[in-house]
């Protein structure tokens, strides 16, 4: 069963509803560039173009479209936006020695999936989170990674299941938040 009012009270309570979203917005993006930017040095440019124009694109969906839970197809997208960029750019990683800086594309991957998370759609973020495991974990496994890199660079499972965490604890606050403004509104 899906809480269609919890999303819209979380974008509510997160100030993703009035003018401080585009804030949000131009901050994230930069976030996502900032990190992705990397992938210029060593993968194809036109990889590293696409897997930051897919990045970008998602964060827009997941945060600007105004329909909570999100839709399937905003859905869908976001949750492969991640996956399909690591693929785009980890066949370049040249992992010598233990971890590699180059595999910065699962950190903004591990963002998307947490906000999809807090837009309701908690089985597609994990699902996003087993499409970008799978990514790293075959081609680590076809790299010779070692296991440190393929671990490290599974942040996605931790910043989804903390988000996952706290909205298991904040769903019953809101729904007395949400009961509590419904009274009001009657009085």
């Amino acid at each position: 069963m899906v809480d269609r009012d919890l999303p819209f009270a979380m974008r509510d309570l997160f100030g993703l509803s009035d003018g401080t979203a585009w804030l949000f917005v131009i901050i994230f993006e930069a976030t996502i560039v900032m990190y992705l930017r990397v992938n210029f040095d060593f993968a194809p440019p036109l990889a590293a173009g696409t897997a930051l124009a897919l990045m970008a694109a998602a964060a827009l969906v997941v945060l600007v479209f105004p329909v909570d839970p999100l839709p399937w197809p905003a859905t869908i997208f976001t949750a492969g936006a991640g996956p399909a960029a690591m693929a785009l750019t980890v066949p370049w990683v040249a992992n010598p020695t233990g971890f590699s800086h180059q595999l910065w594309t699962a950190y903004p991957t591990s963002y998307l999936l947490a906000m999809l998370v807090l837009r309701g759609r908690i089985l597609a973020a994990w699902l996003g989170v087993g499409a970008g495991a799978l990514v790293l974990i075959t081609l680590g496994a076809f790299e010779s990674w070692h296991v440190e890199t393929v671990v490290r660079a599974l942040t996605p499972v931790a910043t989804v299941g903390a988000v996952t965490v706290f909205m298991a604890i904040v769903r019953p606050t809101q729904r007395s938040l949400r009961e509590l403004r419904s009274e009001a509104n009657q009085r």
